[in-house]
């Protein structure tokens, strides 16, 4: 014990607290032992709080985009169904106006309308414009957006013209009716059908433009997508092209007088623009009261002994002078536009009368006519309905009679009466008149030439207009046949065209390989039985139903013929070409129960659009039998 705490015992008598000396004790030895992290230490926790914020950003961005992929999903979905069914729309919005049907054309219109909007709101969404950078696929969304964008604009420009036009006309009471035509509401909005259907023709452009995709199912819904589009804006053209020509064509806008001649064509002698020009006639039209002349037999038009107009060296190289000296042979050529000019000179001259413009028909189209119009009875007392026309004309009248006058003026008879009785029916069905004469345009049943350059511009590259097209964007390939042994056996030639796509070159062009089968279906058991004159005069060699006929297969424009081959080894007898087309030339003789097939790859323009699956359009010399 110290000496002072001795003391205070002492003195006190009572025990005295001394506080520590801690004036020895090391600072901060109060802390308990707590010790100085290490920088190793620091920087492990410092890693942890830096791992865990990371995490929590990464688990947010992974959020981010699940929702953002759901959306999209979602989008696509919406967008995908929206934009078939505004596809089935403009199908039906194409079939209702070549119905006449305008309430349903008008329901339709509003209809696609509604969903092009709906496929944009999703498509045009800015949270869709990233996807367009992701490798692969990101070319396959661009695709898709730009065909959602292509429709709205169409929406936005080209339907309110329509609906205006719509609107406007009364195409139920299109039609004829007591010899004069009725086109209610036609003139009037022909502007309308005109602006609309520019802004539909260029969004077919550029919607055709666009390619393939990496997804074969989003490929195939674009291809069909493109299929129909084409489809309607190809009607939608025929009828712009319709209400620019017909008003003044058939002088209900009171431009004055009309004359048009018109040719009955005979396809059991086939020529490549359609049939032999058998009959031939005149049509005049004064505000729109048509009046029929009798017809005469090209028999009785004088052969020329010099062309009544100048042809082309490729021409006489194809043709030779007959194209333009003899009366049944004006259209041996495939091209329209020359047979009209040459058939319009060809009546000038002989019959001293100029007309506005040249019409073809066939009996195929006439049989169709008489379906909607109703039967005719002709001169003899023969009936002709919407079933037997074409049999009878093409035919039963060889075996009826073998006196050729009689038949001339029997097929004379039968174009004139045809033709008068639908201008004289009563209460036509516009609707099925509408659609009979769309389905004959298309397949090669009727073709028209204008004199007037203006309104024949109309008709250019046009089915109705019998053009050979010259659209390298579009690529069409033409099958023709002439017959070539001067007999009536081209109502047993069976004749088929079909298409595959082959593949798409580096420079853009694209090969197709073109089928052809042409058959002789004549039975050799009835060549005794069958009138000579349906037999022929045996030129040649050519007895016994054996049929000659001439094979030219044009070439798209800008293309060419690449390569052939013949089920009999054989080649093309000739390498020409027609106004800038390569045409592919080769005789064939087939015997009774004989075929050929051939197989042309043919090669488009580098300029060709759409979707190459969807094929070539192919031109050819109309069928007869089955159709």
């Amino acid at each position: 014990m110290s000496d002072m705490e001795s003391e205070g015992n002492a003195g006190s008598g009572e025990a005295r607290v001394v506080p520590p000396d801690l004036s020895h004790v090391p600072e901060g030895s109060h802390r308990r032992g707590r010790r100085r992290m290490s920088d190793a230490h620091i920087a492990r926790l410092r890693r942890r709080r830096r791992r865990r914020r990371i995490l929590l950003v990464i688990l947010a961005v992974l959020v981010a985009l699940a929702a953002w992929g759901a959306y999209l999903a979602y989008s696509a979905l919406v967008a995908k169904r929206e934009i078939q069914a505004a596809v089935a729309s403009a199908s039906s919005l194409g079939a209702g106006a070549v119905t006449g049907d305008a309430n349903a054309a008008k329901t339709a219109l509003d209809q696609m309308g509604g969903h092009i909007d709906k496929a944009y709101a999703q498509t045009g969404n800015p949270l869709w414009k990233p996807v367009e950078f992701i490798p692969y696929y990101g070319s396959d969304v661009k695709t898709v957006r730009e065909s959602v964008r292509i429709m709205a604009d169409m929406s936005d420009n080209a339907l309110p013209q329509l609906e205006t036009a719509l609107t406007g006309m009364q195409v139920k009471d299109f039609g004829v009716s007591g010899g004069k035509v009725s086109l209610p509401g036609l003139k009037d909005n022909a502007e309308s059908l005109r602006l609309a259907n520019e802004t539909i023709t260029q969004a077919n452009t550029e919607f055709q433009r666009l390619g393939g995709t990496h997804v074969p199912q989003l490929t195939r819904m674009l291809a069909d997508a493109q299929r129909r589009f084409d489809s309607a804006a190809s009607l939608m053209d025929a009828a712009s092209r319709f209400a620019q020509v017909a008003p003044a064509m058939l002088d209900v806008d009171g431009s004055g007088a009309h004359s048009y001649l018109i040719i009955g064509e005979n396809n059991a002698e086939a020529r490549a623009g359609g049939g032999l020009p058998a009959s031939w006639g005149v049509m005049t039209v004064d505000d729109g009261v048509i009046t029929i002349s009798d017809f005469i037999s090209d028999t009785a038009i004088a052969q020329q002994t010099e062309p009544v107009v100048p042809l082309t060296a490729e021409e006489q190289s194809l043709f030779g002078d007959k194209l333009a000296t003899i009366a049944h042979d004006v259209n041996i050529t495939p091209d329209f536009t020359r047979t009209g000019r040459i058939a319009r000179a060809m009546w000038q001259k002989t019959q001293g009368q100029t007309v506005d413009g040249v019409i073809a028909v066939d009996p195929v189209f006439l049989q169709q006519l008489i379906g909607v119009t109703g039967p005719v009875t002709l001169a003899d007392g023969t009936t002709l309905d919407g079933t037997n026309a074409a049999r009878t004309l093409l035919h039963d009248e060889y075996y009826r009679t073998d006196d050729y006058a009689a038949q001339d003026a029997f097929f004379a008879d039968a174009a004139g009466a045809t033709f008068r009785h639908a201008m004289a029916s009563n209460a036509l069905d516009a609707r099925q008149l509408l659609t009979t004469f769309s389905t004959s345009v298309s397949n090669g049943h009727v073709k028209l030439w204008l004199a007037d350059e203006g309104l024949q511009r109309q008709l250019e590259n046009t089915a109705i207009g019998g053009t050979l097209s010259r659209a390298a964007g579009k690529p069409t390939v033409g099958v023709y046949v002439n017959n070539a042994s001067q007999s009536k056996m081209d109502w047993y030639l069976d004749r088929s065209v079909t298409t595959t796509y082959v593949g798409t070159r580096a420079d853009g062009g694209r090969d197709y390989d073109v089928h052809i089968s042409m058959t002789n279906t004549f039975d050799a058991a009835d060549a005794a039985s069958t009138p000579q004159y349906v037999l022929g005069d045996g030129i040649d060699g050519l007895t016994g139903g054996r049929n000659a006929t001439l094979l030219y297969v044009t070439a798209p424009a800008d293309g060419r013929l690449v390569s052939w081959r013949f089920s009999d080894g054989s080649q093309f007898d000739n390498y020409l070409t027609l106004d800038g087309l390569t045409v592919g030339v080769k005789r064939v003789e087939l015997a009774p129960g004989q075929s050929l097939e051939a197989t042309v790859r043919v090669r488009t323009s580098n300029l060709a659009t759409g979707n190459p699956r969807n094929g070539l359009v192919v031109r050819q010399t109309p069928l007869i039998r089955n159709e």
